[in-house]
């Protein structure tokens, strides 16, 4: 960093005068990083994601599969059939499992992981927890769901990632390719 103070101007440097523009600036940058800090931004996402994502959860357990479709991302509802195939599939999948003695029991998530920038959208993947109830007891199985949002964090959809695999993703969201590890991490 180059210190200029009036006096170096003048044609003389004041170190003490230079150190403490030095504070100055120091202080400045950090009254900077605290104000950007206190507006809305990607960590105020990670929240919100979250809360998608259990409204999302919600929907499934208690058979609003109509919400369930509005929030998955629209590449994957087209890949299903469309919206009114994709409900059905939902409704009459659940509806056998139950039949099997198979079901929903909980669904909950950890923390989103603060939404990164790939082209024009943002995306984020949160871990999530399925509990189901079996003939047998309970099974519980952990995966992410991505969380994407392509008008800048207004709306957000989700992806199953313990649906699909690497290269799948990679078909669905080919602009995406910079945040697959991030996706897909082991």
């Amino acid at each position: 960093m180059v210190c200029i103070t009036p006096r170096q101007v003048g044609g003389s440097l004041d170190k003490s005068e230079c150190s403490g523009s030095l504070k100055k600036v120091k202080a400045i940058q950090l009254i900077l990083l605290g104000l950007l800090l206190l507006m809305p931004g990607h960590a105020q996402f990670a929240e919100r994601i979250k809360e998608e994502a259990e409204g999302c959860a919600k929907a499934l357990l208690t058979g609003n599969y109509e919400r369930v479709v509005d929030l998955t991302h629209p590449r994957v509802v087209k890949a299903s059939g469309g919206r009114q195939k994709m409900i059905e599939t939902l409704r009459n999948g659940l509806a056998e499992l139950r039949r099997d003695g198979f079901d929903f029991h909980k669904v909950t998530f950890g923390k989103a992981l603060n939404p990164m920038k790939a082209g024009n959208s943002l995306v984020s993947r949160i871990p999530q927890t399925v509990v189901m109830k079996t003939p047998s007891g309970q099974l519980q199985r952990q995966t992410s769901l991505m969380a994407l949002s392509e008008d800048g964090g207004k709306t957000w959809f989700f992806a199953d990632l313990g649906q699909i695999t690497k290269k799948q993703f990679g078909e669905f969201f080919p602009e995406l390719d910079l945040v697959e590890d991030l996706m897909f991490p082991n």
